[in-house]
């Protein structure tokens, strides 16, 4: 099993997934946490905020479909 973890503001219900090692990536986890300061931001595995939590980064017809499940 592959475990991802994730960024999650627990005031927004929002996350952005980490991948270690990936420039682009680093940069939407910094715009993230500038985006959400003063929030309280944890870091969690994937499995345990799906459904609860919506991708901050995902395109926005996969945002509105995350809702909907």
């Amino acid at each position: 099993m592959i475990f991802i973890r994730t960024r999650a503001c627990i005031k927004c219900k929002q996350y952005v997934p980490i991948h270690p090692g990936n420039r682009e990536n680093k940069v939407k986890v910094n715009n993230f946490e500038e985006n959400h300061q003063g929030h309280t931001i944890v870091t969690l595995e994937l499995e345990e905020i799906k459904g609860e939590y919506a991708n901050a980064v995902a395109e926005p017809d996969e945002k509105t479909a995350s809702m909907q499940a």
